[in-house]
């Protein structure tokens, strides 16, 4: 009779919390659906300063830097002299390298709120931060570029759908599609700059219990794990078609991880 009752208590508590959900996050995703279509009809221009990157590297490559375990500075230096996207903890080792990096992209709040100042100190190109992450008035430097990211479409989507629906986009000035890890942002902002050759290194898609990254200690608590995955991978094989369909090379230069959507390759080999 308890377990049941137990039952009973823990389903009401589930539906008032999604009552609560659609009450509470629902204002905040109609008004961002109102947004986009007035971005996409031509009547918000509130992004139209990222025009200017549109082909800036037409025909180029770029290495995407993941913080996944299998990262080391030692390979990050490698890079040198060509166009590299930091993303999130790799900054609190970018003072190792020789040269500094290109860009730099940060996609979840927790991201920005550790290492956005810190980048800002840097010299990096450019910084690339989801909108919903920054507002304006926290912006601290000429150099960060907010971009339209999807936080009230995640809204909701938790409460009326229980899958995300991986897109990329054409067009940043209009929308950055989410796929559970940055490093999707940052390649659709790099297709969108006109690169044409892409590796990613680093980028482990899985973790270990109690670590995610090469340089930053988190309890296993705070770690995503399972589902999260499964949305990273289910964006990549998504980036990968609209990759083939826009003769965009993707490879996979990680030394190891989970992640086989793309052709693998050695980087002594592109870099050596």
């Amino acid at each position: 009779m308890k377990r049941v009752l137990r039952a009973i208590i823990a389903r009401i508590k589930g539906i008032v919390s999604i009552v609560c959900g659609i009450v509470i996050r629902t204002p905040g995703a109609i008004v961002w659906a109102v947004r986009l279509f007035f971005r996409k009809v031509g009547i918000d221009h509130s992004y139209d300063y990222l025009h200017k990157f549109k082909d800036l590297h037409k025909g180029e490559k770029a290495f995407f830097v993941g913080t996944g375990p299998s990262l080391t500075i030692e390979d990050v230096e490698m890079l040198k002299g060509n166009i590299v996207f930091g993303v999130n903890s790799l900054i609190d080792s970018a003072d190792k390298l020789s040269y500094q990096l290109t860009y730099y992209c940060l996609a979840d709040k927790r991201a920005v709120s550790l290492f956005y100042d810190k980048v800002v100190v840097s010299k990096v190109k450019n910084i690339f931060v989801g909108n919903g992450r920054l507002s304006k008035s926290e912006i601290k430097s000429d150099n960060t570029m907010r971009f339209p990211d999807m936080r009230d479409y995640l809204l909701l989507r938790n409460i009326f759908s229980e899958k995300r629906k991986l897109k990329v986009t054409d067009d940043i000035s209009i929308m950055v599609y989410d796929g559970g890890t940055v490093i999707f942002s940052a390649m659709q902002i790099a297709a969108y700059m006109g690169i044409k050759e892409m590796y990613l290194l680093g980028v482990d898609c899985n973790y270990a219990k109690g670590v995610k990254n090469f340089n930053e200690f988190r309890p296993e608590n705070e770690i995503q794990l399972g589902g999260n995955e499964k949305t990273q991978l289910g964006a990549f094989i998504k980036f990968k078609e609209y990759a083939d369909a826009h003769d965009i090379k993707v490879y996979n230069a990680t030394r190891g991880g989970a992640l086989e959507v793309f052709p693998r390759v050695n980087l002594e080999d592109i870099v050596g």
